[in-house]
């Protein structure tokens, strides 16, 4: 699934998907704040949040939802 809309997370902080990388933004009054995730580095900071929360993330496959749901 490609997610090329911005999606607003909370605290200023906006998301998208360009169909490799997870792209976090946060806009500034200088110029956006971008930082890129690929697989592995989003399952790195996946397993970063389980250790720091003491939880367990668990990733699975869902039909995709309509572009215009995004």
């Amino acid at each position: 699934m490609m997610t090329r809309k911005k999606i607003y997370l909370g605290d200023g902080l906006y998301a998208h998907f360009d169909g490799f990388q997870f792209w976090l933004t946060a806009p500034r009054e200088g110029g956006d704040h971008e930082v890129a995730l690929d697989s592995q580095t989003l399952e790195a900071f996946l397993k970063f949040v389980e250790k720091s929360w003491g939880v367990k993330i668990t990733v699975e496959k869902v039909k995709p939802e309509p572009e215009d749901a995004v």
